[in-house]
């Protein structure tokens, strides 16, 4: 099964031409991958960004003689794009047996981002999937608002605060991403075993009832009936039970007091 990688990025601007700023990938197996570029478009970067990204950023003092180690489970780099691709082929090749599926949240820039890394959608590696999966449109399959707040989804009303401030730095939001498609599965899980349960619980009532069924026929005997009186039938009496009109002769009407009444 291929391993799931969770990666985000942040760049420059909402826009087509929008450069990456730095970029980052969590492994399902712990193991996570982060990279801030040196070259990206300085000219680009708005209000926004420099007040809520920029500072966000943590290799400010990064040495890549000695702080790149990607044998670790927690490759640091920064450089250029051309560096970067370099790192981050070879901390994905360790995936190439099982393949890798790349999850994203809000892919529209992200996937794209991405892709240029490699060069171009052609140059990426045969064992990364084409198809990215996107935390949005798992969030909207398991009856959540896609729009709902990751923060508090992932940590809870406890750890809000906290999250808040370590939000907007690549390697947060994938762990964070991370964390939103496990609650989803655990979600998933729940609502599975809730719905095995309601089965196992109709299949108990049906042994039971199937059970109390052969009680009733053991213990109380079915009626006898041959040995019951049978009922009267009512309603009209058949056409040989019908009394046959004699019409009377003249003789019996002249006798008959019926129809010559004492005067």
């Amino acid at each position: 099964m291929a391993k799931k990688i969770f990666f985000d990025f942040e760049f420059t601007g909402l826009h087509k031409l929008t450069t990456p700023i730095s970029f980052a990938m969590v492994a399902e197996d712990g193991r996570s991958f982060y990279a801030e570029f040196t070259d990206f478009d300085k000219f680009q970067i708005d209000p926004y960004v420099r007040q809520n990204v920029l500072p966000k950023r943590i290799l400010q003092d990064y040495n890549i003689a000695t702080d790149y180690q990607p044998e670790s489970d927690e490759v640091l780099m920064k450089g250029d794009i051309d560096k970067v691709f370099t790192a981050v082929n070879k901390w994905l090749t360790v995936y190439e047996q099982e393949g890798v599926q790349m999850w994203g949240d809000l892919l529209a820039y992200d996937w794209v981002l991405f892709i240029n890394i490699f060069g171009n959608g052609l140059a990426l590696p045969k064992f990364i999937d084409i198809i990215p999966l996107d935390i949005c449109t798992a969030l909207k399959l398991c009856g959540e608002d896609p729009h709902t707040d990751r923060l508090l989804f992932a940590y809870g009303e406890d750890k809000l605060e906290t999250a808040k401030e370590s939000q907007n730095n690549a390697l947060f939001d994938a762990k964070t991403s991370l964390e939103v498609y496990k609650k989803l599965m655990s979600k998933m899980e729940a609502a599975k075993n809730d719905s095995l349960e309601d089965v196992e619980q109709t299949s108990e009532d049906i042994e039971a009832s199937n059970a109390l069924d052969e009680q009733i026929v053991k213990y109380i005997p079915e009626e006898d009936v041959s040995k019951t009186p049978a009922k009267k039938k009512r309603g009209r009496p058949k056409k040989s039970e019908t009394k046959k009109f004699i019409e009377p002769s003249q003789s019996d009407i002249d006798n008959s007091e019926e129809f010559n009444p004492p005067i």
